[in-house]
This record gives structure tokens, C-alpha cells and sequence, in this order.
């Protein structure tokens, strides 16, 4: 183990150390391997290694070569390197435009996470079913946002993040406390930066199905489509994602005053008068509070409260 010696006074002891760690942090997420070759062969089926492949299940060359059918191969879109942290956009399937899932990491890591996929996924041979395709949304971090209106209106919402996790034996990067800060401030912009963003619930329905972002069928009460998106982008915003309008979906009753009245008449149960509430009620909630919960931790983090970043 190689020794540092530091001297000098409190403050400049401090300045040193912390330059010491953030270049050993720096030089601990490079490494040897170059992303950019790596994948070319992956694409390919790795081409050049022929030897001992002729009679295995995935052969370089032949009628059912590896990687043949070039309109399936996987595809790359790379958004930043900075010093071997790696951020971008895969697809297992070219041809399946709208199934790509955000990576990040150091190359190895990447790599690790790209073959986990293909292994879950089954190869090219196997069934190519939606469930196979699909990333597990059980155990990725949560981050849930609540709102409350007048006349004690509320409601909640929540999402996950897919290129994080806070478990070792998931391939993702680990997330971290600066994680943390940064999504409650991206919270604070989008929900509380100027004013609290208010929800305008209805009775229609837009929902928002898109595994790899994580949303899997998600769907919100808003007063019309335009409502609806409003909110759905502003959460979008803080995972840094895009929307995918093809994913929306609008529903609505086709006799919406007959589906859900405004004064909903009283029942009769057990023989006794009750009233009964009002569904889909047009009411407008105020955004209040935001929390983060990790699988490996027994209780939520809050990370801002009444417009205000608490986790700092």
C-alpha cells in the first residue's frame, strides 16, 4: 500500500487531502478496456475470433451466424465520456425503436450490464416476448412526490430510477448522496421553482407506458391531455429523460356526467342512508413534498418539503 505524507497547516492539510482523493477517485474510474472497440465487436457477433465457434450456438459466419440479421443488431448512442465515466443509450434491438434503456458507468461496468440483458433476454433464438425484453422495476430506487389541494384534496405519485440502484449485486451504478442532492434540486426546479406546481385534476385519464424510463403503465386523473402532460414532463425532467409522446394514452367516459356526477346520490347499505363521494372530482393539488425510497433501506429520505430541498 503506497504512503502519503502531508505537512503543512490545518487548512492546507485539508486542501491537499481533498485534491489527493478526488484524483485517486478520478484515476479509480478509468480503465484499460475502450468501450468504443468493445462494442463494435459486440455488435458484430465478434467477427474475428472464428476459432472453436463453428459448432457452438453462436458461429461467426454460416446461415445462422450470430448477429447475422443486421436490422436486429444492438445499437449504441453514446452522450457524454467524461474522465471514463461513461453516460448513453442501448438498444438490444435496433429494430425495436422505442425499447432502449439509459446506461451509465465506468466500460466495464456497462459491459457487464449490456450482458445481463442478453441474458435475460434469451438471445436470438429464444422468444422475443415483451417480459423478456422488459427491465425489473422491483428494488430500482423510488422516488414518490405528494400533493395536497383545499378541503383536504390529495395526491401522490411516483417513479422509478433506472440507472441507479443502492444493491451491490445489481450491475447499475451505486447511487450516491450527491444522487441524492441532485434529485431534489432537479424536484425543487421542476415542482417548486417559482411558484408550487399544482396538478389540475379531472376525470379523464393519460397514461404512460414505458418500462425502460420507468413507467410501467403509470396513469394520472388530469383535467385534459395538456394537464396531463404537463405533469408527466416535469417528472420526466428530474430523471433527465425525454418524453416519448408515441407512450401516451388518453381515456375518457363517453357520458362523463352520467359516469361520474357531481352530486352523486346517496345509497342505501344494510339498510342504512349513505352518501357517497364524488369520483374524479376537477380539483387542483398543490405540490407538498418529495421522498426517495431505496430497497435497502428500512424508511423513505425525504428530499423536499413544502418547496424547500431538505436533503442537502
Amino acid at each position: 500500500m503506497t504512503k502519503i505524507n502531508f505537512t503543512g497547516n490545518i487548512d492546507n492539510l485539508k486542501e491537499k487531502i481533498e485534491q489527493t482523493i478526488a484524483t485517486y477517485e478520478l484515476l479509480g474510474n478509468q480503465t484499460s478496456i475502450n468501450f468504443d472497440e468493445w462494442f463494435e465487436g459486440w455488435e458484430n457477433g465478434f467477427p474475428e475470433d472464428i476459432e472453436n465457434r463453428a459448432l457452438g450456438n453462436y458461429p461467426a459466419t454460416g446461415e445462422k451466424a450470430w448477429r447475422g440479421d443486421a436490422s436486429k443488431k444492438p445499437r449504441w448512442r453514446q452522450w457524454s465520456n467524461t474522465n471514463g465515466f461513461i453516460k448513453g443509450e442501448y438498444w438490444r434491438d435496433r429494430s425495436a425503436e422505442n425499447e432502449s434503456i439509459p446506461l451509465s458507468g465506468t466500460a466495464d461496468k456497462i459491459i457487464q450490464h449490456i450482458h445481463q440483458l442478453e441474458y435475460e433476454g434469451g438471445g436470438e433464438s429464444a422468444s422475443r416476448s415483451k417480459s423478456k425484453h422488459w427491465p425489473p422495476l422491483k428494488g430500482q430506487p423510488e422516488i414518490k412526490l405528494y400533493f395536497r389541494g383545499e378541503k383536504r384534496a390529495e395526491a401522490e405519485t411516483s417513479f422509478r430510477i433506472m440507472n441507479k440502484t443502492d444493491d451491490p449485486k445489481i450491475p447499475l451504478s451505486l447511487i450516491e448522496k450527491s444522487d441524492l442532492k441532485t434529485y431534489a434540486r432537479k424536484i425543487k426546479e421542476q415542482f417548486a421553482t417559482p411558484n408550487l406546481f399544482v396538478w389540475q385534476k379531472g376525470k379523464e385519464i393519460l397514461s404512460y407506458q414505458n418500462r425502460w424510463q420507468g413507467f410501467d403503465g403509470q396513469w394520472w386523473l388530469c383535467r385534459n391531455e395538456t394537464a396531463g402532460r404537463a405533469l408527466l414532463t416535469k417528472i420526466l425532467a428530474v430523471a433527465d429523460l425525454a418524453l416519448d409522446t408515441s407512450k401516451i394514452r388518453m381515456s375518457q367516459a363517453t357520458d362523463e356526467a352520467a359516469a361520474f356526477p357531481v352530486n352523486p346520490p346517496d345509497i342505501t347499505v344494510l339498510g342504512e342512508v349513505v352518501r357517497q363521494d364524488v369520483e374524479r372530482p376537477l380539483v387542483e393539488v398543490a405540490f407538498w413534498r418529495a421522498e426517495i425510497k431505496l430497497a435497502k433501506l428500512p424508511k423513505p429520505i425525504a428530499l423536499v418539503e413544502r418547496g424547500s430541498v431538505v436533503y442537502d
